[in-house]
Parts: structure tokens; sequence; C-alpha cells
């Protein structure tokens, strides 16, 4: 059931993302055994733990392409917590604007709360970094399903004007950390993290 109701989080995610319409950062300091891979495809990049696992797709009925799709690399551990970031795109001829990167953040949250099994989603503040090379917004949250399984993270929206795309980035972390962790977590991702 837990691996049901993080599934269906990313997938709601994915399709939230789809159908709505970098930053200056500290450095964190992360000790992964094995080291990092890079995906680098579709006019962006990011390192990942070498031994998380990769998934790919499109809109329904589609392959992940130039123009739109999802990215997904994680980790369940052993004790069954997880530890996963979803990079979601798609081009867009539409000007940016900060309410458009404010809407993928909510339509993400909402459809969290939506998806089966889920109790409860608490909303931290919505955080414009000033320093930051492109427009993002990025919000802390945490999710509680019907069986006390608790995820933290952060979830971000971007513009990227290299190559017309809007981003949704996802962080997930199912064991309980502090929202310092969380952000220091995403920070770290967002380091690696790069369009053209």
């Amino acid at each position: 059931m837990k691996k049901t109701i993080i599934s269906g989080m990313f997938l709601l995610l994915c399709m939230v993302v789809f159908f709505v319409g970098c930053t200056t950062r500290k450095p964190a300091v992360s000790i992964i055994p094995g080291g990092f891979k890079t995906f680098s495809l579709y006019g962006f990049s990011f390192k990942y733990p070498a031994d998380f696992s990769m998934v790919r797709m499109g809109r329904p009925g589609k392959e992940a392409d130039d123009r739109s799709g999802v990215v997904i690399v994680s980790r369940e551990y052993p004790d069954d917590k997880l530890w996963a970031y979803q990079v979601t795109w798609f081009e867009t001829t539409s000007t940016y604007n900060e309410k458009m990167l404010e809407g993928n953040i909510e339509e993400a949250l909402a459809g969290l709360e939506s998806t089966e099994g889920i109790f409860s989603v608490e909303r931290g503040e919505i955080v414009n970094p000033e320093k930051s090379e492109d427009p993002m917004l990025y919000r802390h949250y945490s999710s509680a399903s019907t069986e006390g399984e608790k995820v933290f993270g952060i979830v971000s929206s971007f513009y990227c004007p290299k190559n017309s795309k809007v981003f949704a980035v996802m962080t997930m972390r199912s064991r309980a950390v502090s929202d310092e962790e969380v952000l220091q977590d995403f920070l770290g991702f967002m380091d690696s993290f790069s369009c053209y």
C-alpha cells in the first residue's frame, strides 16, 4: 500500500504539471556511497546518487521527449523508507510569470491531497530565492498517509529561458527530517541541475 500511495503521489504530480498551463546556493554536503550518476537529455542535466533507480515517462500513451516528460530517480531502503527526486518539464510559448509558477506548486500539492490514501498535506510558505538566476519558487511540504507514513520534501517550479521550458522539481524523504535537512537535500540536488 505504501508503494502505491507514493507512486500515486508521483504520477499525480506529473499529470498536474503537464496540464497546468538557477540559484546561487550554499553547496549541500551529502555523503553518498558509490558516488553519482549524471542524467543529461531533453535540454537539462542533473546528478543523482549512483544507487538510485531511474524511470522516464511521458504523457499517457507517449514517451518522454524534448517537449515534455517526467524523470524520477529514487531508492527504497530496507526499512521501507523512500528517498526520491522527480523532475517534470514541458515546453511553453507563454510568457513566464510568477503566478504560473505559484499555480504549478499549488496544483501539485492539491493533487497530492487528492491522492487515495493521503490523509493530509501541510504546506510551508512559498519562497522566492532573491538571488535566483532563473525565475523560481519553492515550498516545503509534508504529507501523511492513512497508514501513518509521512513524507517530507520540497516542490518547486521554475522557468528556464534558455530552452523555454517550465520545470517542477519535487523531493521526497519518508523519514523524519528537519526543514533544514529537507532544504539542504533540495539545494544539493538543484546545485547539480542545469538547463541548456
